[in-house]
């Protein structure tokens, strides 16, 4: 086995050890940037980025992010309304399972009525160059097929758009954030039941004085 495949599994490993033991945000936003560097890292991708479903507000927060000075200006922190992916994450966009790409030129993204990033790209003379309105997604999902988040890449080092098998590997890497976000919910959910248990228990109290 080549001596960059075991370290990729390696880097897969330890990050399903740092994503089945989040504990808290801090961890959860630890894990989230680890995904993104093993994405530009693995894959070579410029751009990363993971946005993460806020149900208190219905939009997705800009969580973590990798890449340039510029890339990171333009998107770490931006939120967006969760209505606005809806259109780009459908069967018309699908190339493999869990990933999206909209190819430059199909999507209208100024009806979306929000701001997007496109990089100042200078495309290879190839017909599977990645342009500069290209797109591309995974939707992370919990246990519910509910939308917890979605990891976004951009400006890929080769130039050239994915083949099947780096959608895979996007996927799979991607898969950690999902896994992160999804115990991190449950500790929450956890932590809630509690709360709402002592209160009821605090209101038996007075009552039965």
């Amino acid at each position: 086995m080549p001596a960059s495949t075991l370290a990729v599994l390696a880097r897969l490993g330890a990050m399903f050890e740092r994503s089945a033991s989040v504990r808290c945000d801090a961890d959860l936003q630890d894990v989230l940037e680890d995904v993104a560097r093993a994405i530009g890292e693995v894959l070579g991708y410029r751009a990363v980025v993971i946005n993460v479903y806020r149900s208190a507000f219905d939009d997705m927060l800009t969580a973590a992010a990798v890449g340039s000075h510029e890339s990171l200006h333009a998107l770490l922190g931006t939120i967006s309304p969760t209505h606005t992916w809806t259109p780009l994450l459908t069967e018309r966009f699908r190339r493999r399972e869990g990933a999206y790409f909209v190819p430059d030129g199909d999507f209208d993204w100024d009806a979306l009525g929000v701001d997007t990033y496109v990089p100042d790209l200078e495309p290879p003379d190839h017909p599977n160059a990645w342009l500069p309105g290209d797109a591309l997604f995974v939707p992370l999902r919990d246990a519910r097929d509910q939308l917890l988040g979605v990891v976004s890449v951009d400006e890929p080092e080769t130039g050239m758009r994915p083949t099947d098998e780096e959608l895979d590997v996007l996927v799979t890497i991607s898969q950690h954030a999902a896994l992160a976000m999804r115990i991190g919910q449950d500790i929450a959910e956890d932590v809630q039941h509690q709360r709402m248990l002592e209160r009821v228990l605090e209101v038996s109290a007075r009552l039965s004085q």
